[in-house]
């Protein structure tokens, strides 16, 4: 008889090869699988999954493998607007995408491996929670998840006053680990977390209350996920966020990573952008369709742009589709006929914008020159006063803890740019958030030793005797000129000019 078996060649086991796995996990309403339009605009977690290499080298020429994850964000998938607001609002969702992902991580992890966490919005609080989990309890072996669920589920349907801090310390686990001694991959001391990058984390724990003219109290929702560690602990290589700096809804108040001086392994930068949350994540409806009104992703390159550097020595980037992501970004640094915005919004929340006194005004050409989204829309209006973000003031040092901020060069570059010379009918960039900064050139010392210069944000006091605050702008600096992300975003607008000349000879650069 006919058999579609062929019986004389079985496949065997053998050692795996070495892994990066990357895990990436979109913002709220985000889905680069989307078969609706104004939703699958590609985020800064899409373009990244994209143009992730197969395999890549470290230092000594070892070859690796890399594998991706994509989750979408919470509110995607074929249901109703209602239903999708209902859960991107309230996070609906968030932990079952933490299971997924963790899921993920346990069936094709080996000893060894490296793993790499990347997300934007309520999509970075997701990763952020799932390398939490791996270091708190490790990489199970995947036939024990089931196991791992089902205490997990316990231990979530506890009322916080019954429940332990963390899962780590759940009665119902630690028996388990006791009972299964063969339980682990790795231990949570053996795991290797390379890199995590995020795009503005927001909101308290992914679930934030929202109201002032009514109340929207989230706290039984915050409840079910406020056991999720989410902070930088010593197992974690690299950390690198990008942070909006003219978002100023209250309910996406950002979630800044803070260090304490027992961790002295991380190297952290959390990075200061121009532009509202969206326009530093990425993957605006706004910049959908053939008359976008928004600003076709042009500030979203930068941060992108800038992760993208980060990243580079320790994970490889497919050469064409690198080439094709940035040959589109540099058409984005130069205006093209636009739609207004009454036929994208409708004419009521258009009039309501006006009223509350949204810009229309044409900036000039550019890097860093993009449309910022007006993120304090009526309804957000509704649901929460202003509030302007606090650069610098999201830690205590007095207890010690520093977060490593950086003010990011577009922000100087589009102030330059955007003020007036011949009467032009823009006015010049001054985000709220750095209201009573001044950039200064200050002293510090290198690595070296040797006393420098640099750029320095400061916010004084009132008799502007003392520093309250201050901020280093992040140095692009001489890494790999030609390879650069950055650096070819910048030579396609600024090159050569007096304003980027001048940023270079602040850091002591040599201008040609």
């Amino acid at each position: 008889m006919a058999t579609t078996n062929d019986h004389s060649f079985l496949s065997e086991q053998a050692p795996s090869v070495a892994k990066r796995i990357i895990v990436c996990c979109d913002g709220t309403w985000q889905s680069s699988v989307s078969l609706d339009p104004e939703k699958g605009v590609p985020s800064n977690v899409t373009r990244l999954c994209r143009v992730l290499a197969k395999a890549g080298t470290d230092s000594t020429g070892k070859v690796w493998e890399q594998i991706v994850y994509y989750d979408a964000g919470v509110g995607t998938g074929g249901i109703s607007n209602f239903e999708a607001r209902r859960q991107g609002g309230l996070g609906i969702g968030l932990l079952e995408n933490v299971m997924e992902a963790y899921n993920f991580v346990v069936n094709n992890y080996s000893p060894g491996d490296e793993l790499f966490f990347f997300g934007f919005s309520r999509g970075a609080y997701t990763t952020r929670s799932t390398a939490g989990l791996a270091t708190t309890i490790g990489v199970i072996k995947p036939w024990y998840l089931s196991d791992f669920i089902r205490l997990y589920h316990e231990y979530v349907a506890l009322k916080p006053a019954k429940r332990k801090p963390s899962f780590a310390d759940h009665p119902s686990w630690v028996e388990f680990v006791k009972k299964n001694p063969d339980l682990l991959i790795s231990s949570n001391k053996d795991v290797k977390i390379k890199v995590i990058g995020v795009w503005d984390t927001v909101g308290a724990l992914g679930v934030p209350d929202m109201g002032h003219w009514f109340k929207l109290n989230n706290s039984d929702w915050r409840e079910k996920y406020e056991f999720h560690d989410v902070e930088i602990n010593n197992r974690v290589e690299n950390a690198y966020q990008a942070l909006a700096l003219d978002e100023q809804r209250s309910a996406f108040s950002p979630s800044v990573w803070k260090l304490t001086p027992e961790n002295t392994r991380t190297n952290l930068c959390q990075c200061w952008f121009p532009g509202a949350h969206i326009n530093i994540g990425g993957g605006s409806s706004s910049n959908a369709g053939p008359n976008p009104t928004g600003d076709r992703e042009q500030l979203a390159s930068i941060s992108y742009a800038w992760m993208l550097d980060c990243i580079r020595p320790h994970l490889a980037l497919d050469s064409e589709t690198y080439n094709k992501q940035f040959e589109a970004f540099e058409e984005l640094a130069h205006k093209k006929d636009a739609v207004t915005a009454k036929t994208k919004e409708g004419w009521f929340t258009w009039a309501w914008n006006k009223v509350a006194g949204a810009s229309e005004i044409v900036l000039p050409d550019g890097y860093a020159l993009g449309k910022i989204d007006d993120s304090h829309t009526f309804l957000y209006d509704v649901m929460g006063k202003p509030q302007p973000r606090t650069p610098g003031g999201y830690h205590d040092s007095t207890k010690g803890e520093f977060t490593t901020e950086r003010v990011h060069p577009s922000v100087h570059i589009r102030q330059v740019a955007t003020t007036p010379k011949n009467g032009e009918k823009y006015e010049k960039y001054q985000p709220i958030a750095m209201a009573g900064w001044e950039r200064i050139l200050e002293k510090y010392v290198g690595g070296d030793g040797a006393e420098k210069t640099g750029w320095q944000w400061v916010k004084w006091n009132k008799g502007k005797t003392k520093k309250e605050r201050f901020i280093w702008e992040f140095r692009i600096g001489e890494m790999w000129r030609e390879n650069s992300a950055e650096y070819r975003l910048i030579k396609n607008s600024w090159a050569g000019t007096e304003v980027w000349n001048d940023v270079r000879k602040g850091w002591g650069e040599v201008v040609a």
